[in-house]
């Protein structure tokens, strides 16, 4: 079946707001990106390294991201979504090939570098997903939460509540979180899942080379769509502004910066820190000239 675009030349893709920023607040150590040209707009999120490896001094989702970023802008606009994934997947093997990584890697997925991913495409109209970045399409979340990650910010909530009741205070586990140490052979456990069909129950889906690119999420945009708001985990809750975005960020930071309570994370706010995770953001406007 031939998938018809709803392609037209006189819609225009017009970035209202794009943010980007590292949990540090330094960005040479951010592992998120953004992109966008006149075909795609695209949040990359490089997922968080639970290994000791560095690839000539970055992390694996410094490298995951760069790989990303360095292949949008080759894409030709009528690129489906999956040929797309299938590309961009390319791009890791031929690094692990080049470093003869590859058969480790396939045996290892915590040694990977991953990003979960999400593409707008103009030609297509159509959110393209794989991994837990979100969006908001006039308003309705679009999302693909990673089926461990309740679970084990549940258990590091757990943990921690039982470090307050032994005497600790949350400035104490602000510097040291114990909490994040108890789960974190958990975390490096769940990569185990990582593009593993055999786990349905706690698969999870990523680029990372190993990707099947049958698994990735497609959403046509309704009609009349008119803005689009794209971004990283790193907000616990997408709003239709950047600004309002932030604050609700800020607000949940100032009365629960551990993340164990009313928003609970695998990782809290550090001492020293800007926030608990990398985060980036985008909000398009769909202008079409043909509306009625």
């Amino acid at each position: 079946m031939v998938l018809r675009p709803a392609f037209s030349w006189e819609e225009k893709l017009e970035i209202i707001e794009k943010y980007l920023n590292s949990k540090t607040g330094d960005l040479a150590a951010c592992e998120d990106g953004i992109f966008y040209n006149e075909n795609f707009a695209a949040v990359i999120d490089g997922v968080t390294s639970k290994s000791t490896r560095r690839w000539n001094g970055k992390t694996s989702g410094q490298v995951a991201t760069r790989l990303v970023l360095e292949m949008l802008p080759r894409l030709a606009p009528e690129m489906a979504a999956r040929d797309t994934f299938a590309r961009l997947n390319g791009v890791f093997r031929d690094l692990y090939d080049s470093l003869g990584l590859t058969s480790e890697l396939e045996k290892n997925p915590v040694e990977r570098c991953a990003a979960c991913v999400l593409i707008y495409s103009r030609y297509y109209r159509q959110l393209w997903s794989i991994g837990d970045c979100q969006a908001l399409i006039d308003g309705t979340l679009f999302i693909h939460p990673k089926p461990a990650d309740n679970l084990l910010a549940s258990a590091r909530a757990f943990y921690l509540e039982t470090e307050l009741l032994l005497g600790k205070t949350v400035e104490e586990l602000r510097e040291n979180d114990t909490g994040r140490e108890f789960i974190f052979p958990l975390l490096q456990r769940e990569r185990l899942f990582q593009n593993n069909p055999a786990s349905p129950e706690y698969g999870s889906w990523v680029l990372d080379g190993f990707l099947d690119s049958a698994r990735v999420s497609i959403a046509s945009l309704p009609d009349h769509t008119d803005f689009i708001v794209m971004a990283s985990d790193g907000y616990p809750e997408l709003l239709p502004t950047l600004a309002a975005s932030e604050k609700r960020l800020a607000e949940i930071l100032a009365r629960d910066p551990l993340l164990f309570r009313e928003y609970k994370a695998t990782k809290g706010l550090q001492k020293g820190q800007v926030s608990f995770d990398d985060r980036s953001y985008l909000r398009l406007r769909l202008d079409d000239a043909n509306r009625n």
